[in-house]
């Protein structure tokens, strides 16, 4: 009903009065395509008043309304029409009833934007002011201009756009609702980020996302019905699981931080297809499909994909993704660093990847053995790539099935199905079938369950196996099975006599000795003396309780695969002896952070390799030998009580320390790069040849020889620093140089034949030992500054070459000798500068470089 009061324009029905409103309705719908105005004009003048009843006011596009609108009793609501030319509304002209407000809008309890244009809310007000929006958009560059944040936002037919980047977020826990004509949220700029952590709520119709800025949704939102996203981001923050389809176009992207996804995504297809990316933590299992030539990217988290994906763009893995149940993927997958690939594990049934599939360096691929848990296109690894492999039973069927060429490269680690210290049965566990080419770069084990030997097999076209030996347990006098534990201990290893004193890791079962194991000592420590017609032949031995001896007859090593290396072991704060001898033609190599002692005269041939731990050879009562060279990159010692040469090279970055009472003579130009440390006895380089060198610091505490013959390109060159409080003498004919700057050994220097040349004024060490010069020897200083070293000079040395240099005993370049020379009987000096006493009768002094020349004295 609309009832014309005093003042009215002209509505039907009214008669003209002075000073009421224009029209006075209760329950009333008035919709204004003309001109409605107050009395008189007024522009603060009352035009509208609603008093009673559920009432509405539409102001059509083009209408007037002059003067106020508003209601004092019952509902009112506004709407506002643009259709054809774009609007703006400055919402401060909104607020409450008052008999006295002169505000555009009073009292008004909803608001409704309609029509195909825009519609842009300027200005501020902390009224609530619920908008719906069912047609064009409505826009706003800053939030409170949609009022209290209790104002609930309805997108039904219409938009919301954003512009520039001032709003942070909608409004905090402003609700919004999609109506069943669907609605839109638009953030216009690329660098503006919006949140709205109110509930979205809404069934019927769908949401889209457009505008090339980012709208995150972090409420708990109840939204079921489809969504688009047509540009920019949609990132979805809320700890709910989205149900609804879901459809990216125009280079789109779907951001999920939190909660999960279940309904089906397409990316549509062509140049601007949408991305999905993942980046949460915890783990998400998506059931869906995934379709469409856009992309996925896995950020962070554990995604598990169950649904037939045809999703046919590029998958980046920067955190997990696991393909279960038989999910699928029809592109390209590229496992980055910091990413991993996981094949079924859980559920065994076949994952698959219709593309290429590439880990990258730091990136993984994990299966398990026995089921085929993954399938797909071209696979290659990286060097720096990891290939995670879980051993259940020893197995034809392959891990990973791949459909094209396969590259080998990178590591792998091995775990066991039965935890941590679970060892795998011996067998073959094959890894991979393919159907291509085999790249082998070369795989490498990297880490493995304890107290086994593997290796990889590629021998056999199409496929990779990785092969398992597992150890045998020492079990001492135990020859029954039904214990619960490894006993140990003492005992006799027979192997032609077959005693079962060998058990398994459980100490459960007891067998004989199978050639080519590997023995594991573990349990009580003891003695273990082989015994009977046949040596024991085996691939490996660990140490795992400190404190074995092996000892009694000889013992093969040899290895279980081609290229592969027999390995002793000892673990960390472990010592194992070998006192018996060891033959066999593969070589040896000691790995665990323990120490093995070899204290046998060892025949084995193929070269030692000293990967992790200490290597002893000797135990302080016998000569441990080897024959060959010794890659060292770890820690070598020679422990032997006697005099022992050892020819062979030693390289690597690792040390050697010599203990024991005896002189260890080493003979070869030795390259490995750690410190040598004589601790006990005399480290002899060299025996009077033209080789014996080493190539890194000494530490010297007891005794060094250098004996060579060398000369000229020959010489023996010591460029390391030689420290510690023992001796050096110089043996042999020929030359040996200090070429280190940085000499600080206490010890006497003992020329006794051949040539020492030291290369600066403190090569050699400490004054306080001093230094020896026997008859025929010579000493050359071919330093500047100042020689500080006593010394005592006997005879002429070499004065044949005086001319050129070589001044007697000792040449002076530049250098001044400023300590105190002792001369014996016919000793010959010549030197630049003397300032320390000189003493000795009968010798000759000669002072050169224009300074004057002393008489005999």
């Amino acid at each position: 009903m609309i009832v014309g009061g005093a003042g009215g324009s002209g509505t039907s029905g009214g008669a003209n009065g002075t000073g009421g409103p224009g029209i006075l309705g209760q329950g009333a719908t008035i919709i204004n395509s003309g001109t409605i105005s107050s009395y008189g004009g007024s522009s603060t003048g009352r035009a509208v008043l609603f008093t009673a009843g559920a009432n509405s006011l539409t102001l059509k596009e083009g209408s007037t309304l002059t003067g106020t609108a508003g209601k004092s009793g019952g509902t009112a609501k506004l709407v506002i029409e643009v259709n054809t030319a774009a609007q703006t509304l400055d919402v401060t002209s909104i607020g409450a009833y008052s008999t006295v407000s002169t505000l555009k809008y009073q009292g008004f309890d909803t608001f409704e934007k309609i029509g195909a244009d825009t519609l842009t809310l300027s200005g501020t007000t902390s009224v609530v002011t619920p908008w719906t929006v069912k047609g064009g958009i409505l826009s706003i560059s800053k939030t409170s201009s949609l009022g209290a944040n209790s104002s609930t936002l309805t997108l039904d037919g219409g938009a919301l756009e954003v512009t520039g980047t001032s709003i942070a977020m909608l409004g905090t826990g402003r609700p919004i609702t999609i109506g069943s004509s669907g609605g839109t949220i638009t953030i216009v700029d690329a660098s503006a980020s919006v949140t709205a952590d109110g509930i979205v709520s809404g069934s019927a119709g769908s949401f889209t996302k457009a505008g090339a800025g980012t709208l995150r949704l972090s409420g708990t939102n109840t939204f079921t019905g489809a969504t688009f996203v047509t540009g920019g981001t949609l990132e979805l923050a809320g700890s709910n699981t989205y149900t609804g389809a879901t459809t990216l176009s125009g280079g789109g992207t779907l951001l999920v931080t939190s909660g999960s996804v279940s309904g089906n995504i397409a990316t549509d297809n062509g140049s601007t297809s949408g991305t999905v990316v993942i980046n949460k933590s915890g783990s998400i299992i998506y059931s869906g499909v995934l379709s469409g030539s856009g992309n996925l990217i896995v950020t962070a988290g554990n995604v598990t994909l169950t649904g037939a994906n045809t999703l046919s763009g590029n998958t980046s893995v920067s955190g997990q993704l696991t393909l279960r149940s038989g999910g699928a993927l029809a592109g390209t997958v590229d496992v980055q660093s910091g990413g991993s690939l996981n094949g079924d594990v859980v559920g065994l049934t076949s994952g698959s990847i219709s593309g290429a599939v590439s880990i990258h360096n730091g990136g993984a691929l994990q299966s398990i053995s026995g089921t085929t848990t993954l399938t797909t296109g071209t696979l290659s690894f990286a060097s720096n790539a990891l290939l995670v492999t879980t051993l259940d039973s020893p197995s034809t069927t392959a891990a990973v099935s791949v459909n094209g060429n396969l590259v080998l490269d990178g590591a792998l680690a091995v775990v066991a199905s039965g935890g941590p210290s679970a060892s795998p049965a011996d067998g073959a566990y094959r890894l991979f079938d393919y159907t291509g080419t085999l790249t082998d770069n070369g795989l490498t084990i990297s880490g493995a369950p304890a107290y086994s030997l593997y290796t990889i097999n590629t021998a056999i076209s199409h496929q990779v196996d990785l092969i398992v030996i597992a150890g045998q347990w020492w079990n001492g006098t135990t020859t029954t099975s039904g214990g619960s534990s490894v006993q140990g201990g003492d005992g006799t290893w027979d192997v032609a006599g077959g005693a079962t004193n060998w058990t398994n890791q459980a100490g459960a079962t007891a067998h004989a000795w199978t050639q080519g194991g590997i023995a594991v000592f573990g349990g009580a420590a003891g003695t273990v003396t082989i015994s009977g017609a046949t040596a024991p032949d085996l691939v490996g031995a660990f140490f795992v309780t400190d404190g074995y001896v092996v000892t009694g007859g000889a013992l093969t090593a040899s290895a279980f695969a081609a290229g592969a290396v027999p390995q002793f072991s000892a673990e960390s704060g472990t010592t194992g002896t070998i006192a018996s001898s060891i033959a066999g033609t593969d070589g040896l190599e000691k790995v665990g952070l323990g120490t093995l002692v070899l204290s046998g005269g060892n025949t084995y041939t193929g070269g030692t390799t000293v990967s992790a731990g200490t290597l002893q050879l000797g135990d302080g009562t016998g000569v441990g030998s080897v024959v060959g060279d010794i890659v060292d990159n770890a820690a070598l010692v020679f422990a032997n009580p006697t005099a022992q040469t050892y020819g062979g090279v030693v390289s690597g970055s690792g040390t050697l320390t010599k203990q024991g009472a005896g002189t260890l003579t080493l003979t070869a130009n030795n390259t490995y790069t750690g410190t040598t440390t004589i601790s006990a006895g005399t480290l002899q380089l060299g025996n009077g040849g033209n080789t014996g060198s080493v190539a890194g610091n000494i530490v010297d505490n007891a005794a060094l020889v250098l004996n060579t013959s060398g000369t000229g390109n020959n010489v023996l060159a010591l460029n390391g620093a030689i420290s510690g409080s023992g001796t050096i003498e110089k043996l042999g004919s020929g030359r040996a140089t200090f070429n280190s700057n940085a000499n600080s050994y206490t010890g006497a220097t003992t020329v006794s034949e051949g040539t020492l040349e030291i290369i600066y004024a403190g090569g050699l060490g400490s004054i306080a030992a001093g230094t020896t010069v026997a008859s025929g020897a010579t000493l050359m200083v071919s330093a500047s500054g100042t020689v500080a070293e006593p010394m005592t000079i006997s005879g002429t040395g070499d004065t044949a070459n005086a001319g050129s240099g070589v001044y007697g005993a000792v040449f002076s370049g530049s250098a001044d000798l400023s300590g105190a020379i002792t001369l014996a009987d016919d000793a010959t000096i010549y030197v630049a500068s003397v300032s320390g006493a000189v003493t000795g009768d009968g010798k000759t002094l000669t002072v050169i470089g224009g300074q004057s020349s002393p008489a005999r004295r």
